[in-house]
């Protein structure tokens, strides 16, 4: 709903949060990433709420994203969740994925590899390597996966 109605990042992330204050059901929290990407210069507004940090495939070479991470949302803040900063540059890939994604050990270190090994991929057909990847599992296993080829001028 704040989305939609225009709130920036930092009041989608306190309305989340206050939601799940709101249930009043102990235990409620839930872990997430919101981002707000500027489409005209790729720069990327981001708030970590306690998820796996994203990773960056730039001209061939993998890299961690590695925000501040704030304690996820439904959990006592000692602060607003914050609104961190990045730059896209054309030709780079950005892919997040859930802690489901990291539940094997197994798929955890390969991770890096299968992602890296996916560079040429279409991002749909990435997403579908890496969640096969990972099996049958008990918790959510997903993958989004942005290139950001530019802006046309």
């Amino acid at each position: 709903m704040a989305r939609r109605s225009g709130a920036d990042l930092a009041e989608q992330a306190r309305q989340a949060h206050q939601a799940l204050l709101d249930q009043g059901t102990y235990g409620s929290l839930v872990t997430g990433q919101l981002l707000r990407i500027d489409l005209r210069t790729g720069g990327v507004g981001l708030i970590n709420a306690g998820h796996p940090w994203p990773w960056l495939l730039r001209e061939g070479h993998l890299h961690r994203v590695t925000p501040e991470i704030d304690p996820p949302f439904g959990t006592p803040l000692p602060h607003p969740h914050r609104v961190q900063s990045r730059q896209l540059q054309p030709g780079d890939r950005l892919i997040l994925v859930t802690d489901g994604m990291l539940e094997r050990n197994a798929i955890a270190e390969e991770l890096p590899a299968l992602i890296e090994g996916t560079r040429d991929l279409h991002p749909r057909d990435t997403v579908h390597v890496l969640t096969q990847a990972v099996g049958v599992l008990h918790d959510d296993a997903t993958v989004v996966c942005l290139d950001w080829r530019g802006t046309r001028d």
